[in-house]
């Protein structure tokens, strides 16, 4: 069993391939399952999402601590220039101004 602790910047897509994959960029502890590559294929296309939690659930390759998700809901035309980023929903706060609405 191979113990690391860290942190990983997944996609906006919260794609777990490169943790999951045998070879994932991201599996640095050499994690390899022939039973998760096959749940996360058919969870990816769509065709079952209940075998990769039961997948996981059962192979427990690695155990998420926190999660963090920076989110806004912001009313349309409340604030100008508001371009989000995909990896950062504050990006270019030093912009914004309010509208005034």
């Amino acid at each position: 069993m191979t113990y690391i602790m860290g942190e990983t910047l997944l996609t906006p897509d919260f794609d777990l391939r490169p943790l999951l994959s045998s070879d994932g960029s991201l599996n640095y502890g050499g994690y390899s399952s022939q039973t998760m590559s096959a749940a996360v294929a058919a969870a990816r296309s769509g065709d079952n999402l209940a075998a990769f939690y039961t997948a996981f659930a059962e192979e427990m390759p690695f155990i998420p601590i926190a999660f963090e998700c920076g989110q806004l809901i912001i009313r349309k035309g409340l604030i100008d220039n508001f371009s989000p980023a995909p990896y950062n929903a504050f990006a270019g706060l030093e912009e914004w101004t309010s509208s005034g609405e």
